[in-house]
């Protein structure tokens, strides 16, 4: 969408008066746009080009926050409507997630267990009420879970609520758009491999083997089960995108890396 279009738009049904609307080059898709306003009120708009993807994005969100999870919540227009129809277009507007990206800080041990407790509560949403997309991997367990599908440091934000002490961290997962549903053990497979192995580092087995032990908690018996199918499902899933066209050469040798220590390793 055009951003003077855009600016309109947000103007008329938002009352959001923009004074700068910026296209996020971490989208893959284009679609997200940052906008300012003068009194420093941020907002993240997305425009989708389907109306069912835009609906099952704000009933997940608006599930998401119902649960006690932080996660970007959902802006309703001036008529109290979650999506405005522009054309072809569908406009979502999110709130802004203040904080640092997980990729700009460290992964101290508690900030490791709070994202690991995060998922665990993301995957007690074992009903596909939001009509999103089913994994087709099948694995040894019946335990079966909205997804998250797209974990990496860019999508945790850490907002400290105590600087001396971030056991008081919240952590704030955003961009739910690849969300699924399926096997559990696919977002715990994702998380461990985009947060502790890495094409300049290569693998850190103590922070993975922390956040495999602080998802599963006390559950030794469902941590048995699906420990083998971690490692199943890192390589499915690797082996899965590692030919997406849309990758350069540097992000398909990083994929490339990471199955390769995945094949190497036991967890």
């Amino acid at each position: 969408m055009d951003i003077s279009k855009l600016k309109d738009v947000l103007f008329s049904k938002y009352d959001i008066n923009a004074v700068s609307i910026d296209k996020s080059n971490e989208s893959t898709d284009g679609n997200v746009f940052i906008v300012s306003e003068e009194n420093g009120n941020k907002y993240v708009i997305k425009v989708y080009d389907n109306i069912n993807h835009a609906k099952s994005m704000v009933e997940l969100h608006t599930y998401i926050s119902k649960i006690g999870l932080k996660a970007p919540s959902i802006i309703n227009n001036n008529e109290n409507d979650p999506v405005i129809e522009e054309g072809n277009c569908y406009i979502v507007c999110y709130s802004f997630v203040e904080g640092v990206k997980l990729k700009e800080t460290d992964l101290s041990t508690r900030r490791i267990e709070n994202i690991a407790k995060y998922l665990r509560a993301l995957h007690s949403i074992k009903e596909n009420r939001f009509n999103l997309q089913e994994v087709p991997l099948r694995t040894e367990t019946d335990r079966q879970s909205v997804l998250h599908f797209d974990i990496t440091k860019q999508n945790i934000f850490i907002n400290p609520n105590n600087q001396e002490d971030n056991k008081d961290e919240e952590i704030n997962f955003i961009d739910f758009d690849d969300a699924k549903f399926g096997p559990s053990v696919c977002d715990v497979a994702i998380a461990a491999t985009n947060l502790f192995i890495s094409k300049a580092n290569g693998l850190d087995k103590d922070g993975m083997k922390l956040f495999i032990n602080a998802y599963y908690q006390d559950n030794n018996e469902l941590k048995e089960k699906e420990l083998p199918l971690i490692k199943e499902a890192a390589i499915n899933w690797l082996e899965s995108i590692i030919d997406n066209p849309n990758f350069d050469t540097s992000t398909k040798s990083g994929l490339e890396n990471k199955l390769s220590i995945w094949n190497d390793i036991n967890i």
